[in-house]
């Protein structure tokens, strides 16, 4: 039985080995499809073209540059401030409101209890946002909202995600992996979590017939 026990334990220290690397093949092949020199001289030319003339689309351009930035070199660290983490997220919600009309669209997010010791595996929650307007937002032709609340108490955090259902949505409790969803998609997000934060995590869903929330807790440590 002893036997039998330390051979199941390998297969498992295997197979999250297995897992963990390729997520980070996943993340390489992502940061390999586009030269990151090229786009970034490519957004200063528009920046500064546009610097002068519309100072909306400048600010734009900075904030994608900023998302993009921080997705080609914020995962070469296992740990980022939990502040840049929703420094990215805060850009990309303004690149949102700047694609939708806000007489029809409310997005916005409350922090609270964040400070600059909190550390977090970096590109782990922009998926549940990103979801939020794929399967919401973007399918609704009437009024709509994305809710955010990011709350940290006792180097716990609480992360928070509702938005609105278009008319006869038909989205699962339990959302299908996406490849597109997040950049690495749900299905990784859901690996990630359970490498990086065994026992120390908790994602849940919940569905009404007009609103879809999902909640994640992680215990960022002492």
């Amino acid at each position: 039985m002893i036997e039998i026990q330390k051979h199941n334990m390998t297969l498992k220290n295997n197979n999250l080995a297995l897992e963990r690397d390729n997520l980070a093949l996943e993340l390489g092949f992502l940061k390999s499809q586009i030269n990151p020199h090229f786009l970034f001289n490519t957004l200063n030319s528009i920046y500064n073209r546009t610097l002068d003339v519309d100072d909306q689309a400048s600010d734009l351009v900075l904030k994608l540059s900023g998302l993009m930035r921080y997705s080609l070199y914020g995962v070469n660290e296992d740990r980022v401030p939990l502040t840049e983490e929703i420094e990215y997220i805060e850009n990309y919600l303004d690149l949102e409101k700047y694609r939708h009309s806000s007489d029809l669209v409310i997005i916005s997010m409350d922090t609270e209890g964040i400070t600059d010791s909190h550390k977090i595996a970096p590109l782990l929650l922009i998926s549940l946002v990103e979801n939020a307007f794929k399967h919401g937002v973007n399918l609704s032709i009437k009024s709509s909202y994305v809710h955010i609340s990011v709350v940290v108490e006792n180097n716990t955090l609480y992360f928070t995600v509702q938005n609105s259902l278009p008319e006869n949505s038909k989205t699962p409790i339990v959302i299908a992996p996406s490849k597109k969803s997040g950049g690495i998609g749900l299905s990784n997000t859901r690996k990630r979590l359970s490498m990086l934060y065994p026992g120390m995590h908790e994602l849940s869903f919940q569905k009404t017939e007009k609103e879809y929330e999902v909640t994640l807790q992680i215990f960022l440590g002492a």
